[in-house]
Order: C-alpha cells, then sequence, then structure tokens
C-alpha cells in the first residue's frame, strides 16, 4: 500500500514539475513573441524586412508559390538559384503564408513574413530556457531567457528575412531536444528521429551546419554508450542511430531526388559560394572585406580550400597572420545589426554594451561551467553530453574566421554563448554570496576591470581637452595598453582555476581545465596585441564647435600652377558634416561652396553602366550603397569617404612660392560641432616619416555596414595606405576662443590633390584667358525643376585628342532661402541609347533634408557616349528652391593616372 502511495506521490511530483517546466517555456515564448511584435509593428524604424540579401529570399518565395505542382516539370520551373539559398527558408515563407491567409505569396507585404519571423525568434527564446534547464537549473535557464529576451539582434533580426534567424531556430531546437531526451528508449527514439530531421533542414538553410550533424550524430552514438556493457551499448548505439538515420533521411532524400533532377548532381550541402568568400575573406589587402573596385578572383574555383589559404599566406604572411588576429573581434565584437537599427529608446551603442556584457559572461561560463554540478553519474553523463553538443555548436561556429567575417555570422552561436554566459554569472555569484570565495572575488574584479578597459569609451588613454576633444583610437602607448589587459586577464583566469575545487569534482577536474586553458590563452592572447578591427591604429578625431582649423600644405608650383590640372581639396568626412550650411571652406582666404565630389561617386566604373527590363539603370556603387543606406535611414553621403572640391584656378595663381613650392592655407570653420580626421606620424625601419590614410579609390560596403570600428555610427567604408609625410610642410592648428592651440604629432586629411595633366593645353602658367576656359560651363538654373542636355561626344577646344580621355563634371545645386530645409529633392539622369532605347537613372544624392547642397559628379562622357546619343539631367524639388545644373570641362579623373597628392 506504502508503494502505490509513493507512486501516486512520485506521478504527482513528476506531472507538476512538467506543468511547470511547460509553463515556464510558455511564458518566456509569449513574453519574448510580444516584444519582438511590437518592434516590428509598434516602434519607428526603417522596415527593412526585404533589404539586401533577403530580396533573394522573397523572390524564390515568390517563384515557389507559382509552381504548378501537378506539373510534370514542376521540379524545373522551381528557380534553380535554391542551390545557392536552400530551400528551407522560401519553403517555410510559402507554407506559412497559405495556411495564415490562403493566397499566393506577395513579396510586396510584410506583415506575414514579420508574424512568422517574429514566431520563429520567439520559440527560439523557449528552446534556449528548455536547454538551459535541462543541462544546469532552473536559474541558470531563466537568467538565460532573461537574457535572450532582449537580445538586440534576436529582436532587430526578426523585422529581416534572413535564413540565419530561421537557422538559429532549428539549431536551437536541436540543442533541446538533445538535452530533453526521455530515458524511455520508445520516446528517446522519435526525438532522434526529430532531431535527425532537424539537422537535415538546418544543412540545408546554412550549409555550414553539415559538420554540426556529423557532430550530432557522434553524440547520438555516445548517448547509450556503456564500456560496462559493451556488447549490449553497441545495440542500443546502433537503434539510436537508425532512429537519428530515419529521421534525416525523411526530408534529405526528397532533397536528393530534386537536386538529381534538375541539376544532375548529388550533394548533402547546398553551395553558398565558398571559394570566392574564402578567396575574400582572406585576403590582407581589403581586410578581408569585398572591396570596390572587386579583387580579381580569376581561378578560384579550380583552387581547393587549402590552395587559397595558403596562396593568402604567401602573398603577404605578416598581413595574414594580422587580419586572423582581427577576426574574433569581427565576428564577436558587435551583435547583428548591419543598419544600427534602434529598438524602441535603446540605441545601437547600447544594444553594443549589452552583447559585448553577455560576451564576457560566455567567457565565465565557457572557462568554468562545463564541468559545474556533475554529481549523480547517469544523470552527469546526460548534462556532459548536453554540454558537449552545446559547445560543438560555439566551435564550430568557427570556420567562419576564414570567410568574410561578419557579425551576421554570430548569430547561430550566440543561444550557446547566451547559456554559458547565464552559467558564468551565476557560478560566480553563488562563489560570491554563498561561499565567500576570496577568489571569486578576485575573478570578478579582474573581469570588471578588464572588461571596461577594453571599451574604448571608458578608455583612459582617450583625452578631452577643452575647448575641443580628440580621441586617439586605441590610445597613444599599444604596448602598455596590451600588457595591462593581459595582466588583467591571467589574474581572471588564475582565480578561475582556484575556483573551479569548489564546485567540481575531483574526478572532472582534470577535464574541467581544458576550456579553462583554452579561453584563458585566446583571451591573454588577443587582448595582448592591437587588431585593425577596432579601428584605425592611432587615427585621432578632433571634435570641435565655434572655431576653425587651419591646416597649411605646400605643393610643387611647377606642377600646380604649370601644367595645366584640375587640382583639387581632398578632406576626410564622416555623416556629410562637411556638406553642411554651418562649415565654411577657405583657401588662402578665397571661400570655396563647392562642389563636392563625394569619394563614392567617383569611383563607380561608367563601362559597366546596367540596366533592367524596365529600362532603370543604375552604377553598382553607388546603387549598392543607396539600397544599403536606405534601409538605414541614411543616404550615400553620410558615408565617411573623401570628398573632393575644386579648387579654384585663381586662387592657385595667386598663391604665393617660396622655395620653388606653392603655400596653400585651408580653413575650415564650423559653428556646429564638427569632427576632421588626422593619422598620427609614425616612421620606419629606414626613419622615413609616413602616415596611415584611408585609401582613396577603394570603398567597400561590407567593411562600413559590418564593420565593427564605429558603434555610434558606420564603420569607416575605406581601407588603409601609407601616405609619406612631412610634418615640416605641413603644419596644423586649431583656433577656438581667440586661441591658436597646435596640433602637433598629426597629419590631418586633407590633402592637396592635382589631376591628370592636360594634354591639350599648352603647358605654361596659369593666365587671365586660361582661368576663363577653366569656367567655361553649360549651366542652367530655376525653381521647382531644371533641365540640362548635352551630347555626350560633343568635343570642345579643352577635350583631349583621345576620346577615351574626355571627362566633364556635372554640378548639381539646391538651396532653400532661410534656414527651412527643402523636404523632397530627387535627381535622374535619362540616356537615349542608340539602339532607340531611353534609360533613366537615379541619383540618390537628395533623398535627406538639408539646407543647401552643391554636388560634383565626374562623367565620362567619352564612355557614355558610347551607348548614348544625348543625356538629360533632371533635378527636382516640391518645393520652391533654387536649383542649378552645370556641366564643366575637366583634363580626367580626379584620381585618373598621373595624378598627385600633397
Amino acid at each position: 500500500m506504502a508503494t502505490t502511495e509513493e507512486n501516486k506521490e512520485e506521478k504527482t511530483k513528476d506531472l507538476t514539475h512538467r506543468l511547470d517546466f511547460f509553463g515556464e517555456f510558455l511564458l518566456f515564448t509569449v513574453a519574448a513573441l510580444i516584444i519582438l511584435l511590437w518592434f516590428n509593428f509598434a516602434t519607428n524604424h526603417v522596415n527593412a524586412f526585404s533589404a539586401a540579401d533577403a530580396s533573394e529570399y522573397l523572390r524564390y518565395a515568390t517563384a515557389l508559390s507559382q509552381v504548378n505542382w501537378l506539373s510534370p516539370n514542376f521540379a524545373q520551373e522551381a528557380f534553380k538559384e535554391f542551390i545557392i539559398t536552400g530551400p528551407t527558408f522560401p519553403l517555410v515563407l510559402v507554407a506559412f503564408n497559405w495556411l495564415t491567409t490562403f493566397s499566393s505569396f506577395d513579396p510586396a507585404k510584410s506583415t506575414t513574413p514579420l508574424i512568422l519571423q517574429s514566431l520563429v525568434a520567439a520559440l527560439t527564446t523557449g528552446f534556449i530556457y528548455v536547454t538551459a534547464r535541462q543541462l544546469y537549473n532552473q536559474s541558470i535557464g531563466r537568467l538565460a531567457a532573461l537574457m535572450s529576451l532582449f537580445y538586440p539582434a534576436f529582436i532587430v533580426n526578426s523585422g529581416r528575412l534572413y535564413s540565419e534567424v530561421f537557422a538559429t531556430f532549428l539549431e536551437c531546437a536541436c540543442f533541446a531536444l538533445f538535452a530533453a531526451l526521455p530515458q524511455s528508449a520508445r520516446k528517446k527514439y522519435i526525438f532522434l528521429a526529430l532531431l535527425g530531421a532537424t539537422l537535415v533542414a538546418l544543412q540545408l538553410t546554412r550549409s555550414s551546419m553539415l559538420l554540426f550533424t556529423f557532430a550530432s550524430m557522434a553524440l547520438v552514438l555516445l548517448v547509450d554508450f556503456n564500456k560496462l556493457d559493451l556488447k549490449g551499448s553497441l545495440k542500443a548505439c546502433g537503434k539510436s542511430l537508425l532512429a537519428f538515420l530515419l529521421g534525416a533521411s525523411a526530408l534529405l532524400a526528397p532533397w536528393l531526388l530534386y537536386e538529381k533532377t534538375v541539376y544532375n548532381k548529388l550533394s548533402l550541402v547546398v553551395d553558398r559560394v565558398g571559394h570566392y568568400n574564402l578567396f575574400i575573406g582572406t585576403n590582407a589587402e581589403i581586410q578581408g572585406f569585398l572591396s570596390y573596385p572587386y579583387p580579381d578572383g580569376h581561378g578560384i574555383e579550380q583552387k581547393s580550400f587549402l590552395e587559397l589559404i595558403e596562396s593568402a599566406h604567401k602573398k603577404s604572411p605578416n598581413g595574414f597572420i594580422r587580419l586572423l588576429l582581427d577576426k574574433p573581434a569581427r565576428l564577436y565584437k558587435f551583435p547583428w545589426n548591419d543598419y544600427r537599427a534602434p529598438i524602441g529608446p535603446v540605441d545601437f551603442q547600447w544594444q553594443v554594451l549589452y552583447h559585448q556584457i553577455i560576451i564576457a559572461g560566455a567567457l565565465l561560463g565557457l572557462a568554468m561551467a562545463l564541468g559545474f554540478a556533475l554529481n549523480d553519474r547517469l544523470a552527469s553523463k546526460k548534462k556532459l553530453l548536453g554540454r558537449l553538443y552545446l559547445l560543438s555548436g560555439f566551435v564550430l561556429n568557427l570556420p567562419y574566421l576564414l570567410f568574410i567575417t561578419v557579425p551576421r555570422y554570430n548569430l547561430a552561436a550566440m543561444p550557446v554563448l547566451l547559456i554559458f554566459a547565464a552559467a558564468g554569472f551565476y557560478i560566480t555569484s553563488d562563489l560570491i554570496k554563498n561561499h565567500q570565495f576570496k577568489w571569486a572575488k578576485v575573478c570578478a574584479g579582474a573581469w570588471l576591470f578588464l572588461f571596461l578597459y577594453l571599451r574604448d569609451d571608458f578608455s583612459s588613454l582617450s583625452a578631452s581637452l577643452a575647448p575641443y576633444s580628440l580621441y586617439i583610437v586605441q590610445g597613444t602607448d599599444l604596448f602598455s595598453k596590451g600588457l595591462i589587459a593581459c595582466l588583467a586577464a591571467l589574474a581572471a583566469f588564475l582565480a578561475m582555476s582556484k575556483c573551479l575545487a569548489v564546485f567540481v569534482k575531483q574526478e572532472y577536474q582534470g577535464f574541467a581545465l581544458l576550456p579553462l586553458i583554452g579561453t584563458g590563452l585566446a583571451v591573454c592572447l588577443l587582448t595582448a596585441l592591437p587588431q585593425r578591427a577596432n579601428g584605425r591604429i592611432g587615427e585621432s578625431l578632433i571634435k570641435f564647435q565655434d572655431g576653425t582649423i587651419s591646416n597649411t600644405t605646400s605643393a610643387p608650383a611647377e606642377i600646380i600652377q604649370k601644367q595645366g590640372r584640375d587640382c583639387y581639396l581632398f578632406i576626410d568626412s564622416d555623416q556629410g558634416q562637411i556638406l553642411r550650411n554651418a562649415t565654411h571652406i577657405k583657401i588662402n582666404g578665397v571661400t570655396c561652396r563647392g562642389p563636392f565630389i563625394p569619394g563614392l561617386a567617383a569611383v563607380d566604373n561608367w563601362y559597366y553602366l546596367k540596366s533592367r527590363k524596365d529600362n532603370s539603370a543604375y552604377l553598382e556603387c553607388t546603387y549598392i550603397f543607396d539600397c544599403m543606406t536606405q534601409a538605414s535611414g541614411l543616404s550615400n553621403l553620410d558615408i565617411r569617404q573623401w570628398y573632393m572640391l575644386p579648387v579654384p584656378p585663381a586662387v592657385l595663381a595667386d598663391a604665393p612660392v617660396q622655395d620653388g613650392k606653392i603655400k596653400l592655407q585651408v580653413e575650415i570653420e564650423s559653428s556646429e560641432s564638427l569632427t576632421l580626421f588626422a593619422e598620427k606620424i609614425s616612421s620606419d625601419r629606414k626613419g622615413q616619416s609616413f602616415a596611415n590614410k584611408p585609401s582613396l579609390n577603394i570603398y567597400s560596403w561590407e567593411k562600413a555596414f559590418y564593420g565593427v570600428e564605429n558603434d555610434r555610427a558606420l564603420t569607416d567604408s575605406r581601407f588603409d595606405w601609407k601616405m609619406p609625410a612631412n610634418t615640416k610642410e605641413n603644419q596644423a592648428t586649431i583656433k577656438l576662443q581667440n586661441q591658436n592651440l597646435p596640433l602637433s604629432q598629426t597629419n590631418l586629411n586633407l590633402h592637396i590633390v592635382a589631376g591628370p595633366p592636360s594634354q591639350s593645353l599648352d603647358k605654361n602658367a596659369i593666365s587671365d584667358s586660361l582661368i576663363e576656359e577653366f569656367k567655361e560651363k553649360i549651366e542652367c538654373s530655376g525653381s521647382k525643376e531644371v533641365v540640362l542636355q548635352f551630347n555626350p561626344a560633343e568635343k570642345s577646344a579643352k577635350s583631349p585628342a583621345r576620346l577615351d580621355e574626355t571627362y566633364k563634371l556635372l554640378e548639381l545645386e539646391i538651396s532653400k532661402a532661410g534656414s527651412a530645409p527643402y523636404k523632397v529633392a530627387t535627381a535622374q539622369m535619362i540616356f537615349e541609347q542608340k539602339d532607340g532605347r531611353t534609360l533613366t537613372m537615379d541619383l540618390p544624392y537628395f533623398k535627406k533634408p538639408a539646407n543647401h547642397l552643391c554636388l560634383g559628379i565626374p562623367l565620362p562622357v567619352s564612355v557614355i557616349a558610347r551607348e548614348s546619343k544625348l543625356v538629360t539631367v533632371r533635378l527636382m524639388s516640391d518645393e520652391d528652391c533654387r536649383l542649378r545644373l552645370a556641366l564643366k570641362e575637366l583634363c580626367g579623373h580626379p584620381l585618373g593616372s598621373g595624378h598627385e597628392i600633397y
């Protein structure tokens, strides 16, 4: 009778436990869903659900919804690009849309896909709770779920139709299934079959997850392995593996059949263009980012991955090593939020802080939590295998370090890091609170110091000098900074090793030391060495208001005054600050109002002017940057870039000459907060001074949006270029409150650039008649709309003899009376082609309101003339504004062959 009562009591406890378990799972899932739906439908942010790569999934989902599944050729009707994107996510989009709306998929409607993404991300939080509770305890499960509730990347990317969100959900489902494997054989086989099917869906969503499938298979075999009963355990392992494979085959077999039918090949994964990704990711010259102009990848598909890595290392051994040291920060420093979208009142910089707190906790957990609370042998084995499964999910995320490494790829690792962070925080606080263990306090103190010390905004090496601020990226003494950080990390990990003895049983301590040693070595190495991923080392950010920065430079008079060159002032500016009305530029006392030539407009390759079926045209660099800035609520002018300001020829003609060099004094005055950039001057082994400058003619949208240099704006879109520096001839001062303060040991990013020499003008001194010729232009002005037409094949007296070198500068200016900005303005170029078509190209430079804007675009008219017989430029505004268009002759492209920089 007592046994019956005990059984009833045990069943009641078990039922209560299950209800409590399911109740908390449901609670966290619903709470996450509410937050995600609030973000997607109730907050003010740019709806980027279809931006960038998401458009691919929308396109394939639309194609799938239009397939006639009853047709014998339905497989060929589906897009062949599934071999790149994978079929899982588009199929889920179509299925969910049909189940909820009973209609075909409409790529223009975002509501249904965003609800799906929100539901998927909410279930991810629920599965994180299940996994953490099963592998650790209820408190750690709750803490992990709470942290994931507010994790920025889960929230922001529920609003983007990327497969990573769905893949992370599938991965967490795998963790939860494995962690919750029941003891009952029948139920266990069902769980294993579900695990196999989920893993196949995962690897068909993200090809890199194939290794995760094999790791899962190995751990499935270990679940039933028992060396004391080898024969019986091998039989049980075989049954478990069979259940796993049956589940996997249920999804894999249809995919292999489809693949064989459509592509006549069999592959377990989709091809994500891995060779090109690896080629770019190991290229030290472009810091592992895709650049524009594109690097030459000819022949890389014929090489193996190992050959590509060996080739990259051979090309630049030191650069290759430095690039690899950069990759961990590039992958894990920021949460995945390419467009810096705010979450309600929480700006991106606070999202970064929250993410970095989680990373700090995860490192504690990775070092200490693997052997935590392993008591009962049977339960300990299950927990240990589950924790190893989690660890494998993180380790198998590390191959991304060899490819184009961006925060997007850390999303699949974040559930693991959230669970280990919860465990790390719980263990440390428990040791301090309940055990009063002094080494835990040492660990916490050293870890907190290291965290604050490595955060740039807490850095003591940043100087704030009234009445202006000077911030030096990564400080001035890299050796001391690295040494202090390394010693703090070493102290923290030594304290952690002492902590293991308190909560890890003696038999597991040797095993528990392995992850601590591995994590400790990696952290000490990375904290000791400077990394380019954290910003251009030694770069100065000079911020001032109500003042003037003055920079004096010199250039050979022979080149500037006697070779008939177009000359430009190059200014490094972020967020378009140099274009504002509050900023005034003088060169030798002469005010220059523009036009400003954006660096992005100057690097476009007009040989590859592309057109769509609707006869809209675009230039690739401008177009891609425009697509990405729109999703950020910005414009191409907000990208940090070089702006080129033509120097009036009269200024050059009147410039004083000393020792064969002309002297040019550039003054930049601003009544609003303005940031200018400078480089610390260094010396090479030969004693030659140089400055590490942003590249002049190579840009990268990947670096701008995926880089981790700046948590308050986008990352600099350019790479690094060493330029000789002359401290005697380039002197800068800042004038504030009637004080002239020298800016010593800095080389301002202000340069005089002489364009290519003229091939049609006499190489005589600049004369009044020549100045007038430089001023020759076609010009028109108006109010709400102004139109300018020209024949690109028409040549003038200034045009060179060879047609392939003809350039003109298109000037576009809009200004509004008073201080209020104009609201809407658009600019277009219309090409009447020789084949009878008419192409229209938008110029995306006037999308953001401004009071005055004067821009220039260099046009290779000889290239345009190959296909076009007439070009029309149209500038329009919805309000009464002064609009002006002009076309001016140029000797050549500002950065053409033969340009000189000073």
